[in-house]
């Protein structure tokens, strides 16, 4: 793809996105995903109820004033984001499909984390391909995305979706493995789900605070008590996928339900906040 298509993609994208990132927004970002720890700020005048702990009895004994040292969280935080390419993400709500959903998350976290000094690692996961994309964040990151899906064939020149991808998820034990090493080395892991199903392949790694889960649902997805079955046009003809029944998936507060039907952007924020 050109540079200059590239470059007016990405612009329309931060255009239309990071209206949504307000204050408020970045506080949340930063509440859900915590520093590494503290860093010295500057030195302040004490006040009354100011915590003693942190008075600088060296600077304050060469002073007629007492001064307490005051810190700020150290914001080098890594969010791990795992998307994989199963045949659901090609399904969702008038021509949107839950691949440009996650897309669109994605593309907003990286102008998040440019704001609070993170970064995010890209890992899009088709057949039994690992496809990342190296921390990084704000436009940096959306240039990047854009240029893999391109390679992909996921991307036209233009920035339109393939929406007849060839999707599929072969070997999901290597993803599991992939984030257990991600959680183990306490990055933020969010993983972006097509089917609920598979929460339940992930095991314990489910129930870590710095694992979040959210499964993309689409009006086709809502639990029924029978079985659906749903093909999906793929570039080497059709592709069949089971939906509408979900239930052997527990409704666990684990999983942050994104309904792509709705506000998914304001509602991928306030699951952040919880």
């Amino acid at each position: 793809m050109r540079f200059e298509n590239v470059e007016k993609i990405a612009a329309a994208i931060e255009a239309s996105l990071f209206k949504n990132a307000s204050a408020q927004t970045l506080g949340m970002l930063k509440s859900q995903f915590r520093g590494s720890g503290l860093q010295f700020r500057e030195h302040q005048i004490y006040n009354p109820g100011d915590d003693v702990r942190f008075i600088d009895w060296k600077l304050s004994a060469k002073s007629s004033k007492t001064y307490v040292k005051t810190f700020e969280e150290e914001r080098n935080v890594e969010v791990s984001v795992y998307l994989p390419l199963d045949p659901l993400m090609s399904i969702g709500y008038y021509q949107k499909s839950k691949l440009q959903v996650a897309l669109e998350i994605v593309y907003l976290l990286f102008l998040l984390t440019d704001k609070t000094s993170d970064k995010v690692r890209l890992n899009l996961i088709h057949r039994d391909q690992f496809w990342e994309i190296p921390p990084c964040s704000g436009r940096a990151g959306i240039v990047r995305l854009i240029n893999l899906l391109y390679r992909a064939k996921l991307m036209d020149e233009q920035g339109r979706i393939n929406r007849y991808a060839d999707f599929k998820i072969s070997d999901f034990s290597a993803v599991i493995k992939k984030i257990k090493k991600d959680i183990i080395k306490r990055k933020e892991v969010l993983f972006l789900a097509a089917e609920p199903t598979q929460f339940d392949l992930l095991g314990a790694v489910a129930f870590r605070q710095n694992f979040h889960y959210f499964y993309l649902q689409a009006p086709l997805d809502t639990p029924t008590s029978f079985s659906a079955t749903v093909w999906a046009r793929t570039n080497d003809g059709l592709a069949m996928a089971n939906a509408g029944d979900f239930k052997e998936v527990r409704d666990h507060p684990r999983v942050k339900k994104l309904l792509i039907d709705q506000k998914y952007l304001d509602q991928f924020v306030r699951h952040l906040s919880k």
